[in-house]
């Protein structure tokens, strides 16, 4: 099994990723991406209530190629859902299994930080945990703030946070040393900053991130100066600095993912020059960071 790779899935249910260039992928499309994945063992999958039609399409997946019971798939509570009541929470979730058609759910996860205390959700989760319905809990977090406490909270057994080679902040606030000494889980998404690193200047300016040119500018630079594909060395980067992390890709179609898979075969790269590109990154600024203030 390849444990440090998740296929995520927020495009499969609606219009994701500043660089997604093809849109939703349909159901056939899915099952090529689902079944392509199945072939080099990669078994995590990253979905949401709030995904639009996600759970589904990858649900009718798994049941055509029967691999329901191979799949590890996390989902996320609604982000409306903090005043529900116990037992709607978990009827929720119960609708959620029945969409990916899974009989038990690897990690559910809170879409927001607040849900985490809120007493009803805790009550459902441990309810959940003990018939079964869920193996792991945890929550999707923006700000690094956030992940540090959450390193600190016993009841978390996962953290997603945004990770890639341009944000260097949970290296500096030592999430990653935080979250292994607590034993927490790490899921890394955005490794290619919603596909931002790999759009030419004229991509920017048709997106309306003309703003962000100088910037990225600055990192193709660096990056040529490597003279290393930039899609092996955004991994590698990123893989080198928790090695038992798992890293989440935004998949559209399957022969994206295997363009990925491909990259991370690529013979490794030297750990002095990944050392030295963290060593002398620059703080860049959050609104280039955090795509939610795009």
């Amino acid at each position: 099994m390849v444990d440090n790779i998740c296929i995520g899935t927020a495009q499969f249910g609606m219009l994701y990723g500043i660089a997604n260039k093809s849109g939703q992928p349909g159901a056939d499309e899915v099952l090529s991406i689902v079944k392509l994945a199945s072939e080099n063992n990669v078994w995590f999958y990253d979905t949401a209530q709030a995904y639009g039609d996600s759970e589904n399409l990858l649900g009718k997946a798994f049941s055509q190629l029967r691999v329901n019971d191979r799949v590890r798939c996390i989902t996320k509570i609604h982000p409306n859902m903090k005043d529900r009541d116990v037992d709607t929470l978990i009827q929720l979730v119960r609708e959620s299994m029945q969409r990916l058609q899974v009989s038990q759910l690897w990690g559910l996860l809170a879409h927001r930080v607040e849900q985490v205390r809120d007493s009803r959700t805790l009550k459902a989760v441990d309810r959940m945990k003990k018939e079964g319905l869920i193996k792991f809990w945890g929550a999707t977090v923006y700000d690094p703030k956030d992940a540090m406490d959450l390193t600190r909270e016993l009841s978390i057994d996962i953290i997603q946070v945004p990770f890639n080679m341009l944000d260097r902040r949970l290296l500096d606030c030592d999430f990653f040393k935080a979250a292994r000494e607590h034993g927490k889980k790490v899921f890394l998404r955005s490794i290619f900053l919603q596909g931002l690193l790999f759009l030419e200047a004229k991509e920017l300016s048709q997106k309306g991130m003309g703003w962000a040119k100088p910037q990225l500018e600055d990192f193709r630079n660096r990056i040529n100066a490597l003279n290393i594909p930039l899609g092996s060395f955004a991994m590698q980067a990123v893989s080198t600095v928790i090695a038992d992390g798992v890293m989440i890709m935004g998949i559209e179609k399957a022969s994206q993912l295997e363009k990925n898979l491909n990259a991370l075969r690529s013979p490794l790269i030297a750990k002095d020059l990944v050392d030295n590109w963290w060593k002398n990154l620059p703080d860049y600024p959050e609104r280039l960071l955090n795509p939610s203030v795009w």
